[in-house]
């Protein structure tokens, strides 16, 4: 403190005014608190919302003529802000809407309110940490070596079934699958894969993967795929009305097959494809038969699973026609002598065969 004095001779006057001098000082200190709150742990659901109001406050008695500062979240600075004298306190405080899930750390550089290089800083201890679930869906997939499963899921072939889910955090603690061969297998972690074979009478079942998250909140949690399971195709009948019929009249053969998908069905005799049927699952044919139209046919069908692999069945049609021979050789008359050979090719047609020539 000091004392200024006033005096004059004339009026025989004096008068004294006294000051006290404060020096700027400080601040040296301070600390960081959240309002209202001493939550480490934040649950980041759907329509979710997080604020946080952030206090930074130095004791009054430490930072003379007053404070200014600025907050800090992951070291990005908010601009300067005022204080507020609160009690013995000046107070910084400055809101914080947190949209993002992860681990976040809260500071404070507080500084005299005339002087910028007399400063002090704080963090708020612990480490803040908000969590949330996945935005997606998890992902199911087969997996395969085999390029002809590019087509599809095949019977009875070993798959991998993959589901994966994505993202959140901290990641997801378990995913438990049902599919095909599988009933309910969970394992911990975000990926889960395992073998799976699927069968024919699997198709347009549901194979499901759902995943749980530590929140409780993840809602789109599951993925479904509707099974579609091809196989080879077979013949499963190869029927002719009647197998032996009369020279004229009509002899209906019925060829029926299945497979996924759709098979190709093709009727022959020998080299000759005589009826055809693009994706589909019978075939039928019918025709007036001649004496040569006898012998055996051919129901074959394929619809590209195990390519090399056609299957087939056969049926021989007997056509009734009197005996005929034929012959390429023109011959009418001819003469031998004692003791040489004669050899003569002919071909008998007709139905029923004699029983000798």
């Amino acid at each position: 403190m000091f004392t200024c004095t006033r005096s004059t001779h004339l009026l025989n006057d004096e008068s004294s005014i006294s000051y006290v001098v404060m020096y700027a000082k400080g601040p040296t200190a301070c600390s960081v608190e959240l309002k209202d709150t001493t939550q480490t742990v934040w649950k980041m659901c759907k329509n979710t919302k997080i604020n946080w109001t952030v206090i930074c406050q130095v004791n009054q008695t430490d930072a003379i003529p007053g404070i200014k500062g600025k907050l800090n979240i992951n070291s990005i600075y908010s601009n300067v802000l005022n204080s507020q004298n609160m009690s013995t306190m000046y107070q910084v405080r400055n809101e914080f809407n947190v949209t993002e899930a992860g681990t976040y750390s809260i500071g404070c550089l507080v500084q005299n309110l005339h002087f910028n290089d007399v400063y002090a800083t704080c963090s708020y201890i612990p480490v803040l940490q908000v969590i949330a679930p996945p935005k997606s869906s998890p992902i199911l997939q087969f997996k395969s070596t085999s390029v002809e499963d590019q087509m599809g899921l095949q019977e009875n072939k070993v798959y991998t079934v993959v589901c994966t889910a994505l993202g959140g955090i901290p990641s997801v603690s378990n995913i438990t699958v049902s599919c095909g061969n599988i009933k309910e297998l969970t394992q911990s972690g975000n990926i889960l894969t395992s073998p799976v074979i699927f069968t024919r009478t699997m198709t347009g079942q549901n194979c499901t993967c759902t995943a749980q998250h530590i929140t409780g909140c993840y809602e789109n949690n599951t993925s479904t795929l509707q099974l579609n399971i091809l196989y080879k195709s077979s013949v499963t009948s190869f029927t002719v009305l009647n197998t032996v019929i009369d020279k004229g009249n009509f002899a209906p053969m019925f060829c029926a097959a299945d497979g996924h998908p759709a098979p190709n069905i093709s009727i022959s005799k020998g080299s000759e494809t005589i009826a055809y049927n693009s994706s589909g699952y019978f075939l039928f044919f019918n025709k007036s038969m001649s004496c040569k139209d006898a012998g055996n046919y051919l129901c074959q069908a394929n619809n590209g699973i195990d390519f090399n692999n056609k299957e087939f069945k056969q049926v021989t049609v007997y056509v009734t026609c009197p005996l005929k021979f034929e012959t390429h050789e023109i011959l009418k008359s001819f003469s031998l002598q004692n003791g040489n050979f004669f050899f003569y090719n002919l071909t008998v047609y007709g139905y029923p065969e004699p029983d000798n020539l």
